[in-house]
C-alpha cells in the first residue's frame, strides 16, 4: 500500500516539476512585434515606391499590411527587415510569424534571391557573413502561422529577419499582412 501511495505522490510531483523545468528552459524573445503601431523596428525598401505600407487591423489582427500603391499591375519588389539584432554566442535561432494574403504568395521566390525572405547574419564590423532563405504560404482566408529554425554562424554578432518579395507582385486590390513576429535565440 505504501509503495502505491509513494508511486502516486512521485507521479504527482513529477507532473508538477515537468512544466516548471520546461518553463525554465524557455528563453526570452530577442525580438517581438505584433504591429499594433509603427515602433521603428523595421526598415522598408520599396522598389520605386510601388507599394503602400500600413500598420492596421485586418482580418481581426493588428498587422503590417502591404498593398499596391497605384492602380496598375507593376513590379512590386520589396524588403521589410528588422534592424540588426545583437547576438552573443548563441548557436540556434527560431522565429515565428503569422501571414495572410488574398492571393497565393508562392513563397515570394525571386529568380536570383535578391528580393527574397531570408535571415542575414553579420560579423562584428557589420559585414554580411551568411544568409539563410525561408519560404511560407498563406491560407485562402485568415492568418497562417509559420515557424523557422536554423543555426547561427559561430562568429555572428548580429542578425536581421527580412521579408522580401519579387514574385508574385502585389497587384491592385491585393494585400499581404504579417504579424506576431517572435525571434528567439539559444
Amino acid at each position: 500500500m505504501n509503495r502505491k501511495i509513494n508511486g502516486i505522490l512521485l507521479a504527482l510531483g513529477l507532473g508538477v516539476l515537468t512544466p516548471m523545468i520546461a518553463g525554465a528552459q524557455e528563453t526570452q524573445p530577442l525580438f517581438t512585434d505584433n504591429f499594433s503601431k509603427d515602433n521603428g523596428n523595421w526598415k522598408f525598401i520599396n522598389f520605386e515606391n510601388r507599394l503602400a505600407i500600413n500598420w492596421k487591423t485586418i482580418e481581426g489582427k493588428t498587422a503590417v499590411v502591404l498593398t499596391c500603391a497605384g492602380n496598375k499591375d507593376v513590379d512590386t519588389a520589396f524588403d521589410l527587415s528588422t534592424k540588426p539584432l545583437p547576438l552573443s554566442g548563441q548557436q540556434t535561432y527560431e522565429f515565428s510569424f503569422e501571414a495572410a494574403a488574398n492571393f497565393p504568395p508562392d513563397n515570394f521566390s525571386a529568380p536570383h534571391r535578391v528580393w527574397s525572405n531570408r535571415v542575414v547574419f553579420y560579423d562584428a564590423d557589420g559585414k554580411m557573413l551568411e544568409k539563410q532563405h525561408f519560404g511560407y504560404f498563406t491560407l485562402k482566408t485568415g492568418f497562417r502561422k509559420k515557424t523557422v529554425t536554423g543555426k547561427i554562424p559561430a562568429n555572428a554578432k548580429s542578425m536581421s529577419l527580412i521579408f522580401g518579395g519579387d514574385a508574385p507582385n502585389i497587384t491592385p486590390g491585393k494585400f499581404l499582412a504579417i504579424t506576431n513576429v517572435v525571434i528567439r535565440v539559444k
